[in-house]
């Protein structure tokens, strides 16, 4: 499993995944990022830090894009995020590849194109519409 990205979300889900046993990649072209990466999972392996960009074919295949079964998108770029999974499953055929997205109008978009997405903008409005309903 790749993760491209290594913001909040991105660190965020590779430990999560690593936790539940997953051996997960994440790439990002920040070192400060991946520096902040847990470190007691990457010292056993479960989690592999990656310089690198994840629209970039040189970078896929560093990563070793071709053997992983999914790939999951959490740039803060909805474009960046849209390129690499379809990179990954048209280029490198990934079994499956999942996109953040934070632009609304982008759904259509990730439709179209036939990628799952998850809208944080929605997740987080949806997340506070409940709140303010039970307050």
């Amino acid at each position: 499993m790749i993760i491209v990205g290594c913001g909040d979300l991105g660190s965020v889900l590779a430990r999560s995944l690593s936790e539940v046993g997953h051996r997960v990649r994440v790439m990002d072209p920040s070192k400060a990022a991946l520096d902040s990466l847990p470190k007691g999972p990457v010292g056993e392996g479960a989690i592999t830090p990656l310089l690198g960009d994840g629209t970039s074919e040189a970078d896929l295949l560093k990563a070793s894009v071709r053997d992983a079964d999914l790939l999951i998108a959490a740039t803060g770029s909805d474009a960046a995020n849209a390129m690499a999974a379809q990179m990954a499953v048209h280029l490198f055929d990934v079994r499956a590849a999942i996109c953040r997205y934070d632009e609304p109008s982008g759904r259509a978009m990730y439709e179209g194109l036939g990628l799952p997405a998850v809208s944080t903008t929605e997740l987080a409005a949806g997340a506070i519409m409940d709140a303010v309903r039970e307050s």
